[in-house]
């Protein structure tokens, strides 16, 4: 059977990797035309909504450590909190379960006007919740900054400083960054439909939500923190990755990727007909994934600088070339 997709034809890198080596990887088309400078695998972009990973990990980092507990109610950790919102957790912020919106806000624009993060909390706090805390899964962008808010009242640092220096820098991470824009000639520039768009930047102010600026390889060493048990000790990353949230219908944030469950920060599903543990993300002019396959012991990422690329799609494509079953 062929490949889903022509590799060959997609603007960004990629790697596969199973029993921790490297069985397939690539890059292709522009990070910027205007220098001529092509994609590589060392080529940083934006990862979307896989930032939300870096997002379960500090706030179980800090548990680790006694700072908080999954349990605490989210009042205790941010003042504004109205009083419908007693029965929050943090542990519901983490999977999707809080009964918070989405980026449907009265009078907000992400994509084109993005507002401060004090801003869409306070917009949130002054909306009715969708469900009761713990009911249902309903996916929330807010939810994960209000998630990153946490991290920074639990560990008295900035968000993109907590991350940076309690897991980047412990993983190696050196060319991964949290709301922190790059430079322009260091980074692949947004297009859609293969045109070039300009950047929505303010989005990278946003932390736990779609902040991270970062590499194939450094998400992937992310990825094998996981499989070795280190950063978070190894029962905390099974409980990462355990279901908590049920998705009533197939959610895909990227076609050929399903989640029909969620952990802390993780969806559980399947990429192609693979069972997976993963996280994608869609951002203005770039998409990504980034997934586990525990039974074959794969790990997979992908991140491109082109908006209609199918993340999933290019994952199944990548076992394809690599001849696996």
């Amino acid at each position: 059977m062929g490949a889903v997709i022509d590799l060959e034809t997609i603007r960004g890198a990629w790697q596969l990797r199973c029993g921790g080596e490297v069985v397939g990887e690539g890059a292709g088309g522009l990070a910027d035309e205007e220098a001529g400078r092509p994609c590589t695998i060392g080529t940083r972009f934006q990862a979307a909504s896989v930032s939300k990973q870096f997002v379960a990990a500090s706030v179980l980092l800090l548990e680790q450590r006694g700072a908080l507990a999954l349990t605490d109610p989210v009042q205790k950790w941010w003042a504004k909190a109205p009083q419908e919102w007693s029965a929050m957790t943090v542990g519901h912020l983490l999977q999707h379960g809080a009964g918070l919106p989405h980026w449907s806000l009265p009078g907000v624009d992400v994509t084109r006007d993005p507002p401060t993060k004090d801003e869409v909390l306070e917009l949130v706090a002054g909306l009715p919740l969708q469900s009761r805390p713990g009911e249902r899964w309903a996916y929330s962008g807010p939810g994960f900054l209000l998630a990153a808010t946490v991290v920074e009242a639990a560990s008295g640092t900035p968000y993109g400083e907590f991350v940076a220096e309690n897991v980047f820098a412990p993983l190696g991470m050196a060319n991964t960054t949290s709301c922190v824009l790059p430079d322009p000639g260091d980074a692949a520039a947004p297009h859609h439909d293969g045109k070039r768009m300009p950047l929505v930047g303010a989005l990278t102010a946003l932390p736990g939500t779609a902040d991270v600026w970062t590499t194939v390889p450094d998400l992937l060493r992310y990825a094998a923190a996981r499989d070795e048990g280190v950063l978070l000790e190894p029962e905390t990353w099974v409980r990462m990755s355990r279901l908590r949230q049920r998705i009533e219908d197939a959610f895909a944030l990227e076609q050929g990727a399903r989640g029909t469950g969620y952990g802390y920060g993780l969806l559980l599903g399947t990429i192609g007909s693979r069972p997976s543990i993963y996280h994608s993300g869609d951002n203005p002019g770039y998409q990504s994934i980034l997934a586990w396959f525990p039974s074959e012991g794969c790990t997979c990422c992908v991140l491109s600088n082109e908006g209609t690329t199918a993340a999933g799609d290019v994952v199944t494509a990548l076992f394809e070339e690599a001849d696996l079953p």
